[in-house]
């Protein structure tokens, strides 16, 4: 096999995320290879069948990467942590300069920096990307986080809006910025994935031992998945007013919200009044409650600190910063 002739992208990990994923991206026409230390998995690979292209999947290394076309393209969808560095340190020799590695775990955004700046200076690329959707969305077409040079997402980016999902025609991916910026909004997508996990949680339980209802989880095993109608809102937002620093502010999600205060309040006060926990419910209220307060108590904090450790505050009033002796030394 020649270079010309090699696989458009090369994947090590063939687990349950890589190997849809990779049926994914050859099921659009895309040449696959595989590699993955368990026998097993590579045989599980090799027996898969798609409508594109057949996954090219085996355990050496070396050969793995014989089989693809310069410059290589290689993604890595092994757990995050030391088993990233481990494949990079055995994978990185075997490169040239100008190929690309990806990696699409949930990396840590300061490792996935550290990885980069390391391998710049082997005249490699590297980027982070963020995948959400799970093993369904792996295979039938995942929110995909891409960061890192912009080259080399250009050299990707056809196959990766190819394998992403789809909404009203457009792709969910895009290149979000230089370095580790597809893991860190990965990191912000998981941060909001569990608050919704854990409303959905609190709602679950406030209806079940609150109002007794027991076909509940029946009735959200289809249907409920984290998406919402609320997002095109919150993109509308932002399109027509982008300097736009809260979505409350926005007129629109505003009154929206304004106008379901009370509903929030009430299931907040349920809870209390059963003593059931709600912290999600009652953080959301409380937040909402700060962000249309014009004053706070942070002048009482702001004094306290002060008083006991003189470190100074500020004032509404006049500029500058202060110390107060508030008591006889």
């Amino acid at each position: 096999m020649t270079a010309d002739q090699g696989c458009d992208l090369g994947l090590i990990g063939l687990g349950v995320m890589g190997r849809n994923f990779a049926l994914n991206v050859a099921s659009h026409g895309f040449s696959v290879a595989g590699c993955d230390l368990d026998a097993d998995k590579v045989q599980k690979m090799g027996e898969e069948k798609t409508e594109g292209h057949a996954v090219r999947a085996g355990s050496d290394l070396k050969e793995f990467v014989g089989w693809l076309r310069r410059p290589r393209a290689v993604m890595l969808l092994v757990p995050a942590g030391e088993p990233v560095d481990s494949v990079i340190e055995q994978i990185a020799p075997l490169l040239d300069k100008g190929d690309l590695i990806i990696d699409s775990g949930n990396s840590r955004f300061v490792d996935t920096d550290r990885r980069g700046e390391s391998l710049a200076e082997k005249g490699l690329l590297f980027m982070g990307m963020g995948m959400s959707g799970g093993a369904s969305g792996a295979r039938h077409g995942p929110s995909l986080m891409p960061g890192g040079p912009r080259d080399g997402y250009a050299r990707v980016r056809s196959m990766l809006e190819a394998a992403a999902a789809h909404v009203d025609g457009e792709p969910c991916v895009t290149h979000l910025g230089a370095g580790s910026a597809g893991h860190y909004v990965k990191m912000v997508h998981n941060g909001i994935e569990y608050g919704v996990m854990q409303l959905i949680a609190e709602a679950y339980d406030l209806m079940k031992r609150s109002l007794g209802l027991e076909a509940v989880a029946r009735i959200w095993r289809g249907g409920c998945i984290i998406r919402a109608g609320l997002l095109e809102d919150i993109r509308a937002a932002y399109r027509n007013q982008g300097d736009l620093t809260n979505l409350l502010l926005n007129p629109h999600l505003g009154q929206a919200v304004m106008q379901r205060q009370n509903h929030l309040r009430g299931v907040v006060t349920c809870g209390v009044d059963c003593g059931l926990p709600v912290p999600a419910l009652m953080a959301s209220l409380s937040y909402f409650d700060a962000y249309r307060s014009a004053r706070l108590p942070a002048n009482l904090v702001q004094a306290q600190r002060d008083c006991f450790g003189s470190h100074t505050y500020e004032r509404v009033d006049s500029n500058g910063v202060f110390h107060t002796q508030w008591v006889e030394s």
